[in-house]
């Protein structure tokens, strides 16, 4: 809708003449019947545009058409929030045609008060903003082919567990944020460094955390439960060099109890390194040990 489309309509229902120049010109001022009525117009304008977030519902769950051409679609909000139990499927058929669910829109499963389980499809590769302030979320499930993810699970009170796929790589910024009910944390391969994340997850117990993590920035923070951090790098892992002044990464862990266990071969890095030599018991990550029997993985 032009400017000039747009004032026409304001004049014809609420009587607000505008002139359109490039000067600034004041508003006749209107009185309340014809505030009224630009009450009403702004209300009707705001549920045209909510009315059309999605273009279609299929099996409780809305999409967005994304490319015809493709024939790809997304998951969008819709009139109701999600609510007990929601699996994605990798493809619909929608009109007579196959389309694919390449992604999930920013905030789609959003204040979702009654989500209990959510199940990601492999077809998906990034989340952004996904699962913010699910209270009741328990189990979810993320494709295996996922490279990036961002601000996601926010007050996620509730998740116990969460497997994070393999693929994911590079950074992983913003993600479990007070998720009070997470017991524990492996932080995949491919990731390079961890930022701003699990914070205030209370119940985690042990972090284990792969060769290629060079830096943890903010992260850990509040999570008072940690008992074994397992590095299996070498080579100490550089903690809030890239922080904010005044941030702490693993703020609330106490060194004098919980174990750090690393590889033989950087147990004496680790021993002079500025951060990790905090802890009083640092034990040798031997080949022979089993990480499932440290940590009590099953």
């Amino acid at each position: 809708m032009g400017r000039k489309h747009f004032f026409v309509i304001l004049h014809k229902l609420c009587g607000i003449n505008v002139k359109i120049t490039n000067k600034t010109t004041p508003l006749k001022q209107p009185n309340m019947k014809n505030l009224l009525r630009l009450h009403l117009f702004t209300l009707a304008t705001i549920f045209c545009v909510s009315a059309g977030a999605y273009d279609f519902e299929l099996d409780g769950i809305y999409y967005n058409i994304l490319s015809l051409e493709e024939k790809t679609v997304q998951v969008t909000v819709g009139e109701k929030l999600y609510e007990g139990r929601v699996t994605i499927p990798p493809a619909i058929r929608f009109a007579n045609k196959k389309f694919v669910v390449t992604e999930i829109e920013d905030g789609a499963f959003s204040d979702c008060g009654e989500l209990l389980y959510i199940e990601v499809p492999n077809s998906v590769k990034r989340l952004n903003n996904f699962c913010h302030n699910c209270p009741k979320l328990t189990d979810a499930i993320l494709p295996e082919g996922l490279e990036l993810m961002t601000l996601s699970f926010h007050y996620c009170q509730s998740l116990k567990s969460i497997n994070l796929p393999e693929t994911l790589k590079d950074d992983f910024v913003d993600n479990f944020h007070f998720c009070h009910a997470l017991a524990s944390v492996e932080v995949p391969r491919n990731v390079r460094s961890v930022t701003n994340s699990f914070r205030d997850c209370t119940s985690i117990e042990w972090v284990i955390i792969s060769t290629r993590i060079v830096n943890i920035n903010n992260s850990f923070r509040g999570c008072t439960g940690i008992k074994s951090v397992i590095p299996l790098n070498t080579t100490p892992i550089k903690v809030d060099v890239d922080s904010p002044l005044g941030l702490t990464s693993f703020d609330g862990l106490t060194k004098a109890t919980a174990t750090l266990y690393v590889p033989l071969e950087g147990l004496l890095h680790y021993k002079k390194d500025a951060f990790w030599c905090g802890f009083s018991k640092i034990r040798v990550l031997e080949a022979a040990m089993n990480i499932q029997t440290l940590t009590g993985k099953q």
